[in-house]
């Protein structure tokens, strides 16, 4: 059944813009700005209404990913521009040619995968496979639900890797990861049939998203998508609507730590996952909903989920080279939803391929709780900020930095903090992956070494989120 659920724009094919972003494309390419150059190939890709337009971008694509040495990429683009009525076969031939030429040389050494950076610091917990077994669920009465280490933690521990259970990916960013599953895929992505606001990583997902009715093709909003998705997991709206309507939503009041998810094969693992989200807190958040609807899903259900959504969103950033990054969308994850905020935090959250990291910042004792600085609020305490905290968020911020005057008058730690909020970090995403490695963990090192040091702590927080997140973008981006 299709129904049209929320009016959203949507970007029609055109081979007059496809050709625009091609051509930027290869003015990019030619300063060997690849990670500039792949967007715009990706944008003329996503744009293409005809084949030969399609040939022409991914025959583009392919010779970024043979210069960045990504020789398995460039072979799959070569095909798609042949799948496509690519022109100039004899450059093709020779690209494939030299690359299957480099694939078959032998390495002279076994390269680090970076990969095994972004892995649990502690054992992990036996039913939650992704989370460390040292950080426990409590619940209080200052603020519900939080999240306590149960021995000391360092500075650049990672106590999570998890996979974001919703996800949205924002406007033309979605030219970076897979409107599906919200991986990066190297930029390697496959276009869409139906718009050219989002890309694909692989047939899967591409078919995933064309079985789905005609108006949600055309319908790549936030809402629509998230909406869609969680009836998906019921098997539809209707049935969605009937588990909402049967359960008290207030009672449910279930998180991670209530189940068992060792087996993802166990035929209750979704539906876990699922009361753990409807579970989460949401606010009083003005949702229009079309009338039609309503004689398939109730205004109780859609409001309830995306309040949830909202309010338990976080932001998933990019850095585009130039110095500066951007949100690229938005994701809810079981784990992270249960950390509170403090406008001075002891934890760091950011997104690498798909997976959600989080990473203790400062030294965090047995028995404190963890917590995170949300978006946007760090080095703001005023009362705007409080007030902003409290009309989204439902709660009084009554932190150190909140309630403390000597934090509002911290010139060390503020100065130096904001110093090193404006370093360029051009220079250290394009560092060699050993110097960046090596660079982290000295700042770590200070961090744990000098945990009353404000002025130390500024510089060296910066400098470990900069350097961890510089890891990330290696790995979705090796170019």
């Amino acid at each position: 059944m299709s129904i049209n659920i929320f009016k959203a724009k949507t970007e029609f094919k055109s081979d007059v813009k496809s050709n625009e972003y091609r051509l930027i494309g290869n003015n990019y390419f030619k300063n060997k700005h690849w990670f500039r150059s792949l967007l715009y190939f990706n944008k003329s890709i996503a744009y293409a209404h005809s084949k030969r337009a399609l040939a022409l971008g991914y025959g583009n694509r392919s010779a970024v990913y043979y210069h960045t040495n990504l020789f398995e990429e460039c072979l799959e683009n070569i095909q798609l521009a042949r799948d496509n009525g690519y022109a100039e076969q004899s450059k093709l031939d020779t690209r494939e040619a030299n690359c299957k030429q480099f694939m078959a040389k032998p390495k002279d050494e076994k390269s680090e995968n970076l990969w095994d950076f972004f892995k649990l610091s502690y054992p992990a917990n036996e039913k939650i496979p992704w989370l460390v077994d040292c950080v426990e669920m409590r619940r209080t009465k200052k603020y519900g639900r939080g999240i306590y280490a149960k021995q000391n933690l360092k500075a650049g521990d990672i106590i999570c890797v998890e996979e974001p259970l919703l996800h949205y990916t924002k406007g033309e960013n979605g030219y970076y990861h897979c409107y599906n599953c919200f991986k990066a895929h190297k930029m390697n992505l496959i276009h869409c049939d139906h718009t050219a606001s989002i890309m694909f990583c692989s047939t899967a997902c591409k078919e995933h998203f064309n079985s789905k009715a005609i108006d949600e093709k055309e319908i790549v909003s936030a809402d629509a998508k998230i909406l869609s998705d969680v009836s998906e997991f019921f098997g539809g709206y209707k049935q969605f609507n009937d588990y909402i309507n049967r359960t008290d939503l207030k009672k449910l009041n279930k998180s991670i730590f209530d189940y068992d998810f060792s087996d993802p094969t166990d035929p209750r693992y979704e539906e876990n996952r699922m009361n753990c989200l409807l579970s989460l807190c949401t606010n009083k958040l003005p949702i229009e909903i079309l009338s039609s609807i309503e004689k398939y899903i109730s205004k109780k259900a859609v409001h309830h989920l995306l309040s949830l959504f909202w309010i338990n969103s976080k932001n998933s950033a990019l850095f585009d080279g130039k110095g500066i990054k951007f949100n690229t969308g938005f994701y809810v994850s079981l784990f992270t939803s249960l950390i509170n905020h403090a406008c001075i935090g002891n934890a760091h959250i950011f997104v690498v391929e798909g997976k959600v990291i989080t990473m203790i910042e400062k030294p965090v004792k047995a028995g404190d709780q963890i917590f995170e600085c949300y978006p946007g609020c760090a080095l703001i305490f005023n009362r705007s900020l409080k007030k902003d905290l409290e009309d989204q968020h439902l709660f009084n911020c009554d932190c150190h930095a909140c309630v403390r005057s000597e934090f509002m008058n911290m010139a060390d730690f503020k100065t130096g903090f904001t110093q090193a909020m404006k370093i360029d970090p051009t220079p250290i995403y394009q560092q060699n992956y050993k110097v960046i490695k090596k660079t982290l963990q000295e700042a770590r090192d200070d961090i744990n070494d000098n945990p009353e040091d404000h002025k130390i702590l500024s510089n060296s927080l910066i400098y470990t989120v900069t350097y961890m997140e510089a890891i990330g973008f290696q790995c979705m981006y090796p170019f």
